[in-house]
């Protein structure tokens, strides 16, 4: 186990084919961690990052070459983030993450996109929750991310570390059957900041770090299919104080603005000269 990495309780199961090979049995209630090793379905590359966007956050290579979900006979919901580093303030615009089909999953089918701020950079003691978000699986073609504009930006002010994760909501926990195998991972090159989390029952709405029973590096909790969760984040890096600018249609309304004074102000004076009255010297 790395240092400062956690794996606590939970049976982890690993499905080859049609047999399921028990690895390390443990508490029942913990449910199961379930990889099913697929065709890689790669180049998984979107279009490039919307306009204004000048930075990108990835540690996967484009392609998934597994799938992983939990639960027994019944799926079970569960948190799977990675850990990206951020080189001061960034405004985080977009995530984008990739479904490949498995189960009764759908698109459309309900997921919660979860943010941390993390400045030490070690999820294990926890992490300060900046936002989630309500969204649906956009694409479950296994090739396509489904993008998911974050309006407004969000802030990440400091820097240090930032999570980015989604937890499957779509999921009812000990009734949806399995198998549910929402989390794409690449299994190329592990950049060993790929994580995942179980609670007890279903994760907590807002999902609070860290869970109370597994939770830990991807790496650690099932070693041979360590790797790089399918998810990703853009952006732009901001400086500390940033000026405001205007867009063509601010500076448009503003030159508007300038010219409906400049001619008020003309005709006040040349009122003013009429009706001031000439001087006698005498």
């Amino acid at each position: 186990m790395r240092d400062g990495r956690v794996w606590t309780g939970g049976k982890l199961v690993l499905a080859l084919g049609l047999a399921l090979v028990t690895v390390v049995p443990a508490a029942a209630d913990s449910g199961e961690l379930i990889f099913v090793p697929r065709a890689p379905s790669g180049p998984a590359a979107p279009a490039g990052p919307p306009k204004g966007v000048s930075a990108s956050f990835q540690l996967d290579d484009g392609t998934a070459e597994g799938d992983i979900g939990v639960g027994g006979i019944t799926a079970r919901q569960f948190l799977w983030f990675n850990r990206f580093t951020v080189p001061g303030p960034f405004e985080l615009s977009e995530i984008r993450v990739l479904f490949r089909p498995s189960g009764s999953m759908t698109v459309g089918d309900s997921v919660q996109l979860a943010v941390y701020s993390d400045p030490d950079g070690d999820p294990a003691n926890g992490a300060t929750l900046l936002a989630t978000y309500d969204r649906v699986i956009e694409a479950l073609d296994g090739t396509t991310f489904s993008i998911y504009p974050l309006t407004p930006p969000l802030q990440l002010v400091d820097g240090g570390d930032v999570l980015i994760g989604a937890i499957d909501r779509f999921v009812v926990s000990g009734v949806t059957p399995n198998p549910i195998l929402p989390a794409a991972i690449d299994n190329t090159d592990s950049q060993v900041r790929s994580w995942i989390g179980l609670w007890t029952g279903d994760p907590p709405d807002p999902p609070i770090l860290p869970p109370d029973n597994v939770y830990g590096l991807i790496d650690d909790v099932i070693p041979q299919n360590a790797g790089n969760w399918m998810i990703r984040g853009v952006g732009r890096p901001r400086s500390a104080t940033e000026i405001p600018t205007l867009g063509g249609v601010g500076m448009a309304l503003l030159a508007a603005v300038l010219g409906v004074v400049g001619i008020f102000g003309l005709r006040r004076r040349r009122t003013a000269g009429l009706n001031h009255s000439p001087e006698v010297i005498r």
